[in-house]
């Protein structure tokens, strides 16, 4: 489902050629056909974590199933820009609601030292996602023509396709799995379990640990955004590559982010104990990364593609991993989601509105290294971040180990 959603989010990087020719704009518009994707999540994350814990996620799926299938249907005949940049805010709430909730439901299903497979697979949806919609969207175009509104009409087909058997197959477990035992005799299911209160949503809030490695993702969400929506335009117009061969090679980027959710799944699981240490390390790879975004040529993209997609997955299947693990029970752990997906659609907004403006800041041509100093400088705040989460999950373990011998 969350593969679907991404999907229809990202159908602008591969068509954004198209969508200039179209509609006669450059990059910085362009750009916020993407980031204009992320104002619903800004706007209602924290209010769904709120529902969600009336209603439960399951419902708030449907909610989000059902906005961004009729958006994206309207965005097809959309007669301007404008028009169609507002349809592109109802996806991108759909796409909000739906990170919030999958995690919800996913997290349930088992005990949080047994979190990081799962959530680092999971944690691949984007990368998957955006395999599928830059290997489809232009032989989609050659065949049927249609330009970006024969993309439009592929992306509402597998979205009312995959929500069908979502909600034909997808359930709660009766228990959930990721509470104390003496929890369990008063939840009747998992739905149950993730329902709340005020309480649970001012613990959340509270919780610097969780904090950190939200704001981890927020960083990833701004590095990662700009080379994400820009790569295919960035090889094609820079670096004179054949806008299908551009697409192709941002593909495998994708490949590469599934490959490393794969790998992250077992080192987080075999390496629990060290998740601080892991988190750290992934983020000063990551930073390298983020520097060196418009620095490769034509003769490095695919080397850039391979080794950028396996160090770009390293920081969210941390982060998926450990935010829910951060949560003592399940109902904070959606309100914990909704925050991730409020401040990771912040830096989604951020990413490629902002680099897109420096990249054309220099009247009649786009330097694409006007970003480099801006990504620099986040990269190495996501350092100090998980510095900060280690110290803290350090602090935490020596206090249950005290409190446990104290008993």
């Amino acid at each position: 489902m969350a593969v679907v959603f991404i999907a229809v989010r990202f159908k602008v990087a591969p068509t954004m050629v198209d969508l200039m020719t179209q509609f006669n704009i450059g990059t910085a518009a362009g750009g916020w056909l993407m980031s204009v994707t992320t104002f619903a999540g800004i706007i209602l994350a924290i209010p769904t974590g709120m529902i969600m814990l009336k209603f439960g996620p399951i419902k708030i799926t449907v909610v989000a199933i059902v906005v961004t299938l009729v958006s994206t249907i309207v965005g097809v005949f959309a007669p301007s820009f404008e028009v169609l940049l507002a349809t592109r805010i109802f996806e991108g709430l759909g796409t909000s609601l739906v990170s919030i909730c999958m995690p919800a439901i996913i997290a349930p299903w088992f005990p949080k030292e047994k979190l990081g497979f799962p959530m680092s697979i999971f944690s691949t949806f984007v990368g998957v996602g955006m395999l599928i919609i830059l290997n489809a969207s232009v032989p989609l175009m050659t065949t049927f023509g249609g330009g970006w509104r024969t993309v439009w009409w592929f992306s509402a087909i597998i979205l009312a396709v995959v929500s069908i058997a979502f909600l034909v197959y997808v359930r709660m477990p009766k228990v959930p799995f990721n509470v104390d035992d003496d929890e369990i005799h008063e939840m009747k299911d998992s739905e149950n379990a993730a329902l709340g209160s005020a309480k649970d949503f001012f613990e959340a809030l509270k919780n610097v640990k969780a904090w950190t490695v939200i704001l981890c993702m927020t960083v990833f969400a701004i590095c990662s955004g700009s080379i994400l929506t820009y790569a295919p335009t960035f090889m094609n117009l820079q670096l004179g590559i054949e806008i299908g061969t551009a697409n192709s090679l941002s593909s495998i980027m994708n490949i590469a982010m599934i490959a490393g959710g794969f790998i992250m799944g077992v080192v987080l699981n075999k390496g629990k104990k060290h998740w601080g240490i892991i988190l750290v390390i992934s983020c000063v790879l990551s930073a390298i990364a983020f520097t060196t975004e418009y620095m490769f040529t034509a003769a490095t993209a695919l080397l850039y593609m391979i080794v950028a997609g396996l160090i770009f997955q390293m920081i969210p299947a941390c982060t998926f991993t450990m935010t829910p693990a951060c949560a003592n029970r399940p109902a904070v752990v959606g309100v914990l989601m909704a925050l991730f997906t409020f401040a990771e659609n912040i830096g989604a907004a951020i990413g490629p509105a902002v680099t897109g403006a420096m990249i054309e800041s220099t009247p009649g041509t786009f330097v694409w290294m006007n970003a480099t100093p801006f990504l620099a400088i986040l990269g190495v705040s996501a350092i100090v971040l998980s510095i900060a989460y280690m110290v803290l999950d350090k602090k935490q373990k020596e206090q249950k180990a005290s409190a446990a011998d104290a008993d």
